[in-house]
């Protein structure tokens, strides 16, 4: 095999295929990436087993071939090259690695052992990316990334009279509904593998993203412009987010989001013990924030704030900071909504006038 291409093509299809190769990988040929050269196409190709993507590079085809490398110390390589045409050939089992100026030998694996790229079939469905894109961002986040519980690495996507989307990890929940209206069915698709097909959908300036579902071999794929991703279903049972959900909340709150964002970071100081816990309180005036350390103190702070419902005495409830941090640093909103019943019931928040998505948080038991 032969082949030439150039640095920055090349180092850009390796940061994005090795995304998908696992720190731990279950066979040392799943810690390569397989280069495919046929013709004048130049396929680089990684996989989990259940997230793989491949990306097809321009280049110049001298001879055929394949070669399984080391992800790792082949994407370091090139990324240290600089711009201009690189030489890889192929002899045996060592590829060598050429520029004008430089060459290196990398020690290949046997490419007959590495898993196929999954035949694409299904049906197709299509969203606007700025639609689709912004959706999963502002779900995904709120997905587990403990690999011990993989349902709830999952965004749920349940399909009726509309499309909605929930990313969970059990203490936080965010859904949004979109107007989609097809055939009632649920699907569960890996967080960390749609957020990075939206990822590049948007970097690639996609308008439209198209997935194709199988669910006879259980895969969704995303195919746009060089880039194809498959990644695998998952089966179990996603938490009934609907019975999670309350249906009203008896104390309603708008407040400025940056107010209480800079409140946020002052409080999360001194929350820095044990779980980052912070103590809400909805008074009169608005919402205080509390939080204390056995080591450096404690503070309190006031966001001034609207009440939407009528105040019948103080109420407080005590959050993990970090939670409601990434909402705010993720969703962005300008002005926020918060919703709560009593203090170990799950309270919500979402961007004022932004009916369609909701942030759940389950509150903290504290003492004192």
């Amino acid at each position: 095999m032969k082949v030439s291409l150039l640095q920055e093509n090349l180092h850009q299809a390796l940061t994005d295929v090795q995304r998908c190769i696992s720190s731990r990988p279950q066979l040392p040929v799943l810690g390569c990436i397989l280069l495919v050269a046929e013709e004048n196409k130049i396929q680089f190709f990684a996989t989990d087993l259940q997230f793989g993507m491949m990306a097809t590079v321009q280049g110049k085809v001298e001879e055929q071939g394949r070669a399984a490398i080391p992800a790792k110390v082949f994407t370091d390589l090139i990324a240290t090259l600089p711009a201009g045409t690189i030489e890889l050939t192929l002899n045996e089992h060592t590829l060598e690695v050429k520029t004008q100026d430089a060459s290196a030998k990398l020690q290949t694996f046997a490419s007959a052992d590495y898993p196929a790229f999954p035949a694409k079939e299904g049906e197709d469905l299509e969203f606007p990316l700025d639609v689709l894109a912004p959706a999963i961002q502002a779900t995904s986040f709120a997905s587990s990334l403990d690999e011990t519980r993989p349902i709830l690495t999952a965004l749920c996507l349940h399909f009726g009279e509309e499309l909605e989307i929930v990313g969970t990890d059990g203490f936080r929940l965010a859904k949004i509904s979109l107007p989609y209206s097809a055939e009632e069915r649920t699907l569960l698709i890996p967080s960390k593998a749609v957020s990075e097909a939206i990822r590049i959908a948007t970097r690639k300036k996609v308008q439209n993203v198209v997935f194709t579902v199988s669910e006879k071999l259980k895969q969704v794929f995303f195919s746009f412009d060089g880039y194809d991703i498959s990644m695998r279903l998952l089966e179990g049972q996603f938490p009934p987010y609907q019975k999670i959900m309350p249906a009203d909340f008896a104390v309603q709150l708008v407040f400025d989001a940056d107010e209480f964002q800079q409140k946020l970071k002052t409080a999360s100081i001194f929350a820095r013990d044990g779980a980052g816990i912070i103590r809400l309180i909805v008074t009169e005036a608005g919402l205080a924030l509390r939080s204390s350390s056995s080591t450096f103190g404690a503070q309190e702070s006031l966001v001034r704030a609207k009440h939407l419902t009528e105040f019948k005495g103080e109420q407080e409830i005590a959050f993990n900071s970090r939670y409601v941090q990434e909402f705010l640093s993720v969703v962005k909103p300008e002005q926020i909504w918060f919703g709560m019943n009593e203090p170990l019931k799950p309270a919500a928040l979402r961007p004022q006038g932004m009916e369609a998505f909701t942030y759940i948080i389950m509150p903290f038991r504290v003492n004192g």
